[in-house]
């Protein structure tokens, strides 16, 4: 018969440990089942959109032109509006405010890239009464061809010619490695004060969330440039609102909204006499991005033919293989392989960025002259 060994008794412990173990013996188990989470989730919800509808409403600005975007809008602007009358915003106002004290502080108030284009808060147009009709499963990528060649209009003649420098414009194309090498090229081989303007995520057909027709005109007065170089469209290959109208990409409709804002934004540079170059898009790896931006291409060349004082450089000439079409690797005339483009498929590398720049360094000489 085995008899158990009687344990010695355990000592109390002492201190902060007594104290915890003493605590967790007497302390309730509690759990929450799926009805008190659910509760839990829900009122943070609420208390989120209450406290930032302002910033769902922007969110919900920012989607593609449609149905959803449509539908979204119609519950958000009136949820927004009655918020706002309680005084729901007023946090998110308070944070506005300390973030304009602090552009104040570092010297970014009054920059009309920062201060004029950004409307994606403001109130949105008017929607139709009815919504509008789903996209179709597949968008053509390079609608038929519809506008005749446009001759070149004479050059009127600049009585006073604006004397600074370059103005290098753009989106991310201009934000990356290509404007950067656009700036030292030119500051470089030209003497000439280069500035680089750029907004990332932006273009023609969304002036709901920027408008570069508004930033264009103080820009101009701020800058005084000679020339501008710029490159826009590569955000631009979507669903579009004029007025209460909503405007599908690839529809006829699209292609007139579309080309009356690109000659209206090449006339608007060309008000005093500025020298615009146009950079139309390079090749895209992905065979339905190049075909749209193949189709934009045609419209900023037609336009350009248009506007006087306006020119457009092919950049697939200088960055695609022998057909025209994307090449991540461009053989150099002494035999090496350099590489044109970025992993992504759209921007370019620096070498690719160094090809284009070098054009057009010898297209602000030529102009100077």
């Amino acid at each position: 018969m085995n008899v158990p060994t009687p344990q010695p008794p355990k000592e109390p412990a002492d201190g902060i440990a007594a104290a915890l173990e003493s605590y967790a013996e007497a302390r309730p188990s509690r759990t929450f089942g799926a009805q008190q989470t659910g509760a839990v989730l829900a009122l943070a919800c609420v208390v989120a959109v209450a406290l930032d509808s302002e910033g769902l409403l922007a969110w919900a600005r920012r989607l593609e032109v449609g149905q959803v975007q449509a539908v979204l809008l119609r519950a958000l602007v009136p949820l927004h509006g009655a918020l706002a009358k309680v005084g729901a915003d007023v946090p998110r106002r308070w944070a506005a405010r300390a973030r304009e004290q602090l552009a104040l502080k570092v010297g970014s108030d009054g920059d009309p890239l920062l201060a004029e284009g950004w409307v994606a808060v403001a109130p949105p147009a008017p929607l139709p009464a009815s919504l509008p009709a789903p996209l179709p499963p597949e968008v053509p990528a390079v609608p038929p061809e519809e506008v005749t060649p446009v001759e070149a209009q004479p050059e009127p003649e600049v009585i006073a010619a604006p004397g600074g420098g370059v103005l290098l414009l753009g989106d991310s194309m201009i934000a990356g490695s290509l404007g950067a090498t656009l700036e030292r090229t030119l500051a470089r081989s030209s003497g000439l004060r280069v500035t680089r303007a750029a907004q990332l995520g932006t273009g023609l057909a969304r002036p709901d969330l920027y408008d570069w027709m508004k930033v264009v005109p103080p820009l101009l007065q701020r800058e005084r440039p000679r020339f501008v170089v710029i490159s826009l469209g590569a955000n631009d290959a979507t669903n579009l609102r004029e007025g209460d109208e909503q405007v599908d990409y690839g529809e006829p409709r699209w292609r007139q909204v579309y080309g009356a804002r690109v000659e209206a934004m090449m006339r608007a540079l060309t008000a005093d006499g500025t020298r615009v170059l146009w950079l139309t898009l390079p090749p895209m790896r992905d065979k339905r991005l190049s075909a749209r931006a193949a189709y934009l291409n045609r419209i900023f060349t037609q336009s350009a033919r248009k506007v006087p004082r306006v020119e457009f450089l092919e950049v697939d000439l200088l960055v695609g293989n022998r057909e025209r079409q994307f090449a991540t690797f461009v053989q150099s005339p002494d035999g090496r392989l350099l590489r044109y483009r970025l992993d992504d498929g759209v921007h370019l590398a620096p070498a690719g960025a160094r090809a284009v720049a070098v054009w057009v360094r010898d297209w602000v000489r030529e102009r100077r002259r």
